[in-house]
């Protein structure tokens, strides 16, 4: 006690010291005072502020007849806060704070111990596997009883803790060989566990990552009172009993107090508190108070001397605004714990996805926007960023991205890193690739230097607004040497992929205004409903290798890059406050993203107001929503980001509107949203029984999937025209996009009662519906489609 004292001594200042090195995860707030003082500026805010904005929020509410605050139930919930805690209540509780700080960790008690727990857990294993192979050449069918009877090499005798190996019968009759594991007794966890023959290695280190997972977290009040008060409020929150298991500490006149607890809310864990004056820390999991003492005595230990973090923080500059939030995301460490037992033991698939990876990050308000700069070290040959970024995008890579796309990312990517990531994602072992080198031989063409050869570096991305419900239109773009070979190279490469035994996919092969296009189609290609089935197609034209989501996209590219619309003829401008270093430069318009789509669901709203089986009236809401998006999306500005190479790693910039306030508003709105439309749905009491089937079912079935089709073929014909037909017959013309028309060469499908379906264009959308089975139009019997 007398050292926990001592150490609570240099319980002041910064959070660094209290940390472990080398944590999972380290997150902080370091000035929570500045931090709200500056969020008065924060576009969400001003949003929130502004009379128009909060009148339009105040009719959607009437309308959906819900509260606001509801949606922030469960994340109140999870924190442990009441669900009656209001926005100003939870603006006081924050202001109590100075600084607050979080990490994760997996507890070691010595170096190297959870790698070498699971490479003595694997050895026996191993061990066993190899006695029951003995067993298993020796005797026939009369098994021994024992395992002394059984002529072993000494070093088979006993487990790598020297304990004898145990021998058991299930109850089919078959013998189980086994370990009790480091402590010699039945049962247990980690090295104390039992293992056998069919250990599960990748369980094994779950549960052993899970029972070392060590959560600290710690909070500088504003006065020693705030500190007592605001722990006693989260212990009755959450339900933490800590009857007869609190202990304090006498230091200088002033009282530290530790406390274990078991929480009930929102689920049971076990727990630590240590308070010494205005500082609270809070344990959980494998997390110990000797930890930080050790830490505090040993300063080598902690995140105050981690080169690593400093080393992160350093790459990311001093801080320009007021810090949001700041820390490292850290799966390298878990990785390196074990990484030398996998190359070993050809280890869990579990551990093997534990790709490596190392994010400082910093997040600051600087004015009205959310700086948020992002470190990570000079990526491994074995990782994709390596092949991005080797240099600056020139206005040669950006001519062909529309002027008016909502977002874009360009760079230069470096071809050969592309190849040796493609080659080892393919699983091109020596089998495969001997297999690959066959196919260029038959077929006539090279993989790296048809394909990846032609290839010439620049690439970039883009996506355009939302006219629709559905699948944006994304694509991106490389440039090309020599698209003629790159073409002969991906013939060939085509029919080799066609020729491979047990395929689930078809590259299927077309052109389009003599461009060539490849598209790969699966199983579940075409099947639903609605266009939202991803089709990946590669076409090249312009001297570019097109990629898009969706054959419909990859064909509009191919028109617009062909010459039906005019090059961007300033294609830097968005870019023109980026560094002149930048190799990676992007941008993203979100208020041009969903202003459009905005438009067309308040229109389909609009068109479906009444539908009897939704809960609520769409046209009412309709009506209630801003007939302009710019009520609510003129306080967001569009996104740019940047990076560039910095000492021994990569660094890259954002500047948004956007902070984590925005996306918890969007969760309390989204789920009280949904919780009011399922009250809605609910009212009367108990559910109602499901009717019998009534006459003309099977009919208004049949016209509800004639109206879907339809419904869906109008949409393929205004992304590929952009506008709605005057017609439904215009379905059924052939273009250059659809030689068969958009019905695929049938004609227009029939209500159920083999009427034909009504449709009429109305502004920028279109309304379709059938008569309904007396076939007189404006009857209650109408069958809408929206």
């Amino acid at each position: 006690m007398l050292a926990l004292t001592l150490a609570l001594a240099t319980l002041q200042g910064s959070h660094h010291p209290l940390h472990p090195a080398r944590a999972q995860l380290v997150l902080e707030v370091p000035d929570v005072t500045s931090l709200l003082s500056a969020y008065d500026r924060a576009p969400l805010v001003a949003l929130m502020r502004d009379e128009t904005a909060r009148a339009a929020f105040a009719r959607f509410g009437e309308q959906m007849s819900f509260d606001a605050s509801a949606g922030l139930r469960p994340l109140l919930e999870l924190a442990g806060l009441p669900p009656t805690t209001g926005t100003d209540e939870l603006l006081a509780m924050a202001r109590r704070a100075e600084r607050f700080s979080l990490s994760v960790s997996t507890r070691e008690e010595r170096a190297n111990e959870l790698r070498e727990s699971f490479e003595r857990a694997v050895r026996t294993q191993l061990e066993i596997l190899d006695i029951e192979d003995a067993i298993a050449i020796r005797y026939d069918s009369a098994l021994p009883s024992r395992l002394e009877e059984v002529p072993l090499p000494d070093a088979l005798r006993t487990d790598e803790w020297g304990n004898p190996y145990q021998l058991a019968r299930t109850s089919t009759g078959s013998l189980r060989i086994f370990s009790f594991g480091a402590d010699g007794a039945s049962g247990g966890n980690g090295e104390s566990a039992d293992i056998d023959a069919e250990l599960d290695q990748e369980r094994w280190i779950e549960k052993e990552l899970e029972r070392r997972r060590a959560i600290l977290v710690a909070i500088d009040f504003t006065s020693e009172a705030l500190a007592t008060t605001s722990l006693q409020e989260l212990m009755e929150a959450v339900g933490g009993d800590t009857t007869d298991r609190t202990r304090t500490v006498e230091f200088a006149g002033a009282n530290a107090v530790w406390s274990s607890f078991t929480t009930r809310k929102p689920a049971e864990s076990e727990g630590w508190s240590l308070r010494a004056g205005a500082r609270v820390l809070l344990g959980f999991g494998a997390s110990r108070v000797e930890d930080i003492v050790a830490r505090l005595a040993d300063p080598a230990r902690s995140l105050a001397t981690d080169a690593r973090w400093n080393a992160m923080q350093s790459a990311l500059g001093a801080p320009s605004g007021v810090v949001v939030a700041q820390g490292v995301l850290d799966t390298d460490v878990l990785a390196s714990l074990l990484a030398d037992s996998i190359d070993l033991f050809s280890a869990p698939d579990a551990l093997a996805r534990l790709a490596p990876q190392t994010t400082a990050f910093r997040m600051q308000l600087v004015g009205e926007r959310f700086h948020t700069d992002l470190w990570r070290p000079e990526p491994s040959d074995g990782s994709w960023l390596g092949a991005l970024g080797i240099a600056r995008p020139d206005a040669a890579t950006l001519e062909l991205v529309p002027a008016d796309a909502a977002g874009v990312l360009a760079t230069r990517i470096d071809v050969a890193r592309l190849e040796r990531q493609f080659r080892a994602r393919a699983g091109l072992d020596e089998t495969a690739a001997a297999r690959l080198a066959e196919l260029e031989q038959k077929h006539g063409f090279d993989l790296s230097k048809d394909v990846f050869g032609n290839l010439a570096g620049g690439m970039s991305l883009h996506v355009m607004p939302l006219n629709s419900i559905g699948l944006p239109n994304i694509v991106a773009m490389f440039e090309l040497r020599d698209a003629a070979a790159f073409e002969r190279g991906m013939k060939a490469l085509a029919t080799a992929f066609a020729e491979q035994p047990g395929q689930t996919m078809k590259l299927k092969s077309s052109r389009y205004r003599d461009a060539a296009m490849w598209t790969i189609e699966t199983e579940s290609s075409g099947a639903s409903p609605i266009p939202l089935d991803i089709s990946p197609t590669i076409a090249i034209a312009g001297g570019r290798a097109i990629l898009a989501t969706t054959a419909l996209f990859a064909k509009r590219e191919v028109k617009r890059v062909l010459g039906d619309e005019p090059k961007n003829a300033e294609p830097l401008a968005k870019f023109a406050s980026v560094p002149a270093d930048a190799t990676l430069v992007g941008a993203m318009d979100w208020r041009a993203m969903v202003d459009s789509l905005y438009t067309t669901l308040r229109g389909a709203a609009a068109l479906a107001g009444g539908f009897a089986d939704l809960p609520i009236d769409l046209g009412a809401l309709s009506a209630a929503l801003p007939e302009k998006p710019e009520v609510f999306t003129r306080f967001f500005a569009p996104t740019t980001m940047w990076g560039r190479p910095v000492e021994q790693g990569f660094h890259v910039h954002l500047e948004a509107s956007f902070g984590p306030e925005t996306w918890i508003s969007l969760a309390a709105l989204g789920t009280s949203v949904v919780t009011s439309m399922s009250e809605r749905s609910n009212e009367g009491g108990e559910a109602p029984v499901e009717p019998a089937s009534a006459p003309g079912a099977a009919e208004l079935e049949l016209t509800k999937q004639a109206l879907d089709r339809v419904a869906t073929r109008l949409f393929v014909f205004q992304l590929d025209q952009g506008a709605y037909p005057e017609a439904l017959a215009a379905l059924t013309l052939p273009t250059e996009s659809y030689p068969q028309g958009y019905l695929d060469g049938e004609p227009l499908p029939k209500d159920g009662w083999g009427r034909d379906l009504h449709y009429r264009r109305e502004g920028d959308g279109h309304r379709l519906w059938s008569a309904g089975a007396d076939g007189v139009d404006g009857t209650t019997d109408d069958v809408q489609q929206f």
